[in-house]
């Protein structure tokens, strides 16, 4: 009798399944599909008239709420490259480029690496699809050929799965500028409400790791540290479109993260397919 399957092809074929399947949940219904639920949208209130600097500068909280008013009034999606440097689980992870599309309804993004790639080339999100499940080109060409001797181009991987929360501060399902900037908003929301609010406006400067762009700078020192240690938040609102893109996050000495959306190009016309599985190689 003729043998089919060796060893290390057995071998293949596991990791593949590994890293194929995994629990996942599937978003249904007649609403329209976005990423995680947003909070509400921040009223106006008064002083809104301000112009941004000058919020900035006596109102940092209501700048952050304008910023977000702004995006969900113009902003259907984007493209950018997306420079970032995350401290995950205690780690400082190397700094990554990665050319990311995206689009708000449904919420879909699609991300290539350029620089800093450890374990994935390339990932898929789209919401409600694919079993709500990140689709994953695997960097190791081990992996990619036992896909494709499977017939396949990627992986997936739960949204929740352990190693999607070690790759990232954030799951792709809260990826953007509206959802780092929503998060900035509650937490000095928060601090504004319990009066331990302190921040400092620097005006208008070119940002070197956003290609010189002029953006409004705006400092927090929080008086006891909060999530992760954070001591010092550094936020830049580019200055022709108000939009959050960059942030720099530090707990005391140490650097927890970075962030900088870099070559943003706001509202791209993608075409029905461009975040579809059958595409995505």
């Amino acid at each position: 009798m003729r043998t089919y399957f060796y060893l290390p092809a057995c071998f293949l074929f596991l990791l593949v399944v590994c890293l194929m399947f995994a629990p996942a949940r599937r978003v249904t219904g007649d609403v329209e599909l976005s990423g995680r639920p947003a909070a509400l949208l921040p009223a106006h209130t008064t002083g809104s008239t301000k112009a941004f600097g000058d919020l900035c500068r006596d109102n940092p909280v209501e700048a952050i709420a304008t910023s977000l008013r702004k995006y969900k009034a113009e902003i259907e999606g984007y493209t950018c490259k997306l420079a970032k440097r995350e401290r995950v689980k205690g780690e400082l992870r190397d700094p990554e480029l990665i050319a990311c599309d995206f689009q708000e309804a449904p919420f879909a993004v699609l991300m290539r690496w350029l620089e800093g790639k450890t374990r994935v080339d390339a990932l898929l999100y789209v919401a409600g699809d694919n079993g709500d499940q990140l689709l994953l080109i695997p960097s190791s060409e081990t992996l990619k050929t036992a896909l494709r001797v499977m017939g396949k181009t990627y992986g997936k991987r739960a949204l929740t799965s352990e190693d999607a929360r070690s790759a990232s501060r954030y799951p792709a399902d809260q990826f953007g500028i509206y959802h780092a900037t929503e998060r900035v908003y509650s937490a000095w929301k928060a601090a504004q409400e319990r009066g331990t609010l302190q921040t400092k406006y620097d005006g208008i400067r070119a940002i070197r790791e956003l290609n010189d762009r002029p953006c409004h700078v705006l400092h927090r020192t929080c008086v006891t540290p909060e999530e992760d240690g954070l001591t010092h938040v550094t936020l830049m609102f580019d200055a022709e479109t108000l939009l959050q893109v960059g942030a720099e996050i530090r707990g005391g000495d140490n650097l927890i993260a970075t962030y900088y959306f870099r070559d943003l190009k706001l509202n791209p016309k993608f075409n029905a397919k461009h975040f579809a599985a059958e595409r995505f190689k």
